[in-house]
């Protein structure tokens, strides 16, 4: 199951890094060759395997680069749950309280204190409670999933 769940996280990083502005650029030599063609230019097969052919092995080089990112993603999840497993219930409510109000909010001190102990979620600022930028979207996911 981890592989089909790493290739899936894989191929979305590596959509994500391509975008929308790489793929417009890689688009233009295509749209030469089109014009090329239109033109009755003599077009050797050769240069569209080429084209081809580079373009799937910067593909590929991007996925396997992909690949093992999300592979430790995933590991790193793995190891954001145990810690949210070792919460007692009145932690993860507010928990997942404070997460699906955006990550801002005062709520009941010592239970944030605990979590703030027992874990690295969560820390508190001028404004008062917050979770911590780099895991607020890992716990708004879990806490729509909790919902």
């Amino acid at each position: 199951m981890r592989p089909v769940i790493q290739s899936r996280r894989a191929l979305k990083l590596t959509l994500d890094f391509f975008g929308l502005k790489a793929i417009a650029v890689g688009c233009i030599p295509i749209v030469f060759w089109l014009l090329k063609l239109r033109r009755q230019v003599q077009i050797a097969l050769s240069d569209i395997r080429l084209l081809v052919l580079s373009y799937g092995i910067v593909a590929a080089i991007v996925f396997l680069w992909k690949w093992f990112e999300a592979g430790k993603l995933i590991a790193e999840e793995d190891e954001l749950k145990t810690e949210l497993e070792s919460l007692d219930a009145q932690e993860q409510a507010a928990l997942k309280a404070l997460a699906l109000k955006g990550g801002h909010g005062s709520g009941s001190g010592a239970a944030f204190d605990s979590v703030c102990r027992k874990t690295r979620f969560v820390d508190r600022d001028f404004t008062g409670w917050v979770i911590v930028a780099e895991h607020r979207e890992f716990l708004r996911k879990w806490a729509r999933a909790r919902s």
